[in-house]
């Protein structure tokens, strides 16, 4: 009985390890498609007429930005200045949310870093991540640092893909000796290729914070459904 038992055991352990490996195997072949393929020109339009239809996001964007700090106490990033990350789910009012954290220190001034941040999440190397540009529109409102942007994109997690509906407002918020970029933006599905992604409807957060005070750069980042 006693080797049946470990036979069965080292049994189901190589059946996890195959599945693990399977899985590893597509993830990585999933990234060297992606490192095969051409740089992607993607022409931006001009968004034009009634932007109506982005108020709730910049609603959500100053939300965010005044819930940063409160935030950050609650699971200590607020004085911290190693590198950790971190996965929360928590429930309130609004329903439940899930929550994700990283902390990084960065070896450069504070300026350079800031300047570099804004140019990457004002311009369109962010969309890349994880699919590609079918047609984006944005504009540049008077406020300082504000961005609103149209998009259609492919995105896609191993065997999974989806074209998303994207409409999203990027903010720059300059402080004395911190610097913030928050996002906020409202996906829908057009067109689903698994089964998995049907359905899939959601409300995101996102941002960073770089902070000159502890020569460190909080980054921080909200998924919350709703």
């Amino acid at each position: 009985m006693a080797l049946q038992r470990q036979w069965k055991v080292a049994n189901n352990l190589k059946n996890l390890l195959q599945k693990r490996a399977r899985q590893l195997t597509n993830e990585c072949s999933c990234l060297t498609r992606l490192g095969c393929r051409k740089h992607q020109i993607v022409h931006v339009r001009d968004i034009c007429g009634d932007i109506g239809a982005f108020q709730g996001l910049f609603r959500h964007n100053v939300t965010a930005y005044r819930e940063m700090d409160a935030i950050f106490k609650a699971n200590g990033l607020a004085n911290m200045v190693i590198s950790p990350s971190d996965v929360h789910i928590r429930e309130d009012n609004g329903g439940k949310y899930l929550e994700l954290f990283a902390n990084k220190v960065l070896p450069f001034e504070l300026r350079d870093a800031t300047e570099a941040a804004w140019e990457h999440f004002r311009g369109t190397s962010k969309h890349m991540v994880n699919g590609s540009l079918y047609e984006k529109a944005a504009k540049n409102l008077d406020e300082p640092y504000t961005i609103i942007e149209d998009f259609t994109k492919e995105t896609f997690y191993n065997n999974s893909r989806a074209d998303l509906k994207v409409k999203q407002v990027v903010r720059r918020y300059v402080e004395a000796n911190r610097d913030i970029v928050i996002w906020t933006a409202r996906i829908s599905s057009t067109a689903i290729k698994h089964k998995m992604l049907c359905g899939l409807t959601r409300a995101l957060r996102k941002g960073v914070a770089l902070d000159s005070v502890r020569q460190a750069t909080e980054h921080f980042v909200f998924d919350r459904h709703w």
